[in-house]
């Protein structure tokens, strides 16, 4: 079987919705269709969609929700909210949703700006398994981290 990182950016699997990205769902189709309404480049959209679930979904790492519906993009958008990882889900649905290739990607980054609040209840600045996108609207993978907004 073939790696994520083996498979090219025209494989449909990158278009295609999932158990957690469900750019099926038709919440996620009617936000990323608002969202890119009257942008014929791919580039503008992706920045577009980027910006609306930076900004308009709040970063909440207290209020986590394990459960399986909790790291759904049209979770996201009904509750508001989400971390890092179900907010990387949510842009990628939306970019999906769009016809822009997406996919997650994860790692272990030192968060220097953390929250004193936030590092005693994590124990660490450290935020292990950080869910950032890929995004692809011009053939070349482009990383975005949409977990903390604007502010």
């Amino acid at each position: 079987m073939q790696g994520a990182s083996e498979r090219s950016i025209g494989d449909p699997s990158w278009l295609a919705a999932g158990r957690f990205v469900d750019s099926d769902h038709p919440a996620v189709i009617a936000f990323a269709e608002e969202t890119v309404r009257g942008l014929a480049d791919p580039r503008e959209a992706a920045v577009a969609l980027y910006y609306r679930v930076r900004d308009e979904f709040r970063y909440d790492p207290y209020g986590i929700d394990r459960s399986e519906a909790g790291f759904r993009a049209s979770w996201v958008l009904a509750e508001g909210r989400g971390f890092c990882v179900p907010k990387a889900t949510l842009l990628a649905a939306a970019a999906r949703a769009v016809g822009i290739p997406a996919r997650l990607g994860f790692a272990d980054v030192r968060n220097h700006p953390t929250s004193a609040k936030l590092a005693e209840t994590m124990g660490t600045d450290v935020f292990a398994w950080h869910g950032y996108t890929e995004l692809a609207p011009e053939g070349r993978w482009v990383k975005a981290t949409p977990a903390f907004n604007r502010s």
